[in-house]
């Protein structure tokens, strides 16, 4: 198994650059569809795994190792940003702030107090599926 990606160096950035902005705007849906509904939406952590693995073999990139984590580092930094986004517009509505000025005020230790509080088992479940499917689906 090789750990270098196999494509040539400008069409790898870009196929990487491209997998995270498509996981980082699913997970902007996610924050939105989360607020709307009053709820985690932790399901959608399986839409993140499901995007970045398909971006990733969409965009050229050989099977392998490299391929399962950077599927694994896009679902990671997805489900990380949802998360984030969900706390702090929940958060930044109650306190009558912005969704930029809510996300920049949030502090790691009441965003992971928080969010202690309102995720569950299922939730946990779900967002270790994701995970582990990303990086099993990826290779």
């Amino acid at each position: 198994m090789s750990f270098t990606p196999s494509l040539s160096g400008g069409r790898t950035w870009l196929a990487l650059l491209l997998t995270f902005l498509a996981c980082g705007l699913l997970s902007l849906l996610w924050s939105v569809l989360a607020l709307q509904t009053n709820r985690q939406c932790s399901w959608m952590a399986l839409a993140v795994a499901l995007d970045s693995v398909v971006c990733l073999r969409l965009f050229g990139m050989a099977p392998g190792l490299a391929r399962g984590l950077i599927a694994l580092l896009a679902t990671a930094l997805g489900i990380a940003l949802a998360y984030w986004n969900i706390v702090s517009l929940h958060l930044g509505s109650i306190f009558g702030l912005g969704p930029v000025e809510a996300s920049t005020k949030l502090g790691l230790d009441l965003a992971m107090t928080l969010l202690g509080l309102a995720t569950g088992p299922t939730d946990y479940a779900l967002v270790l599926i994701a995970l582990v499917g990303a990086f099993l689906a990826g290779r």
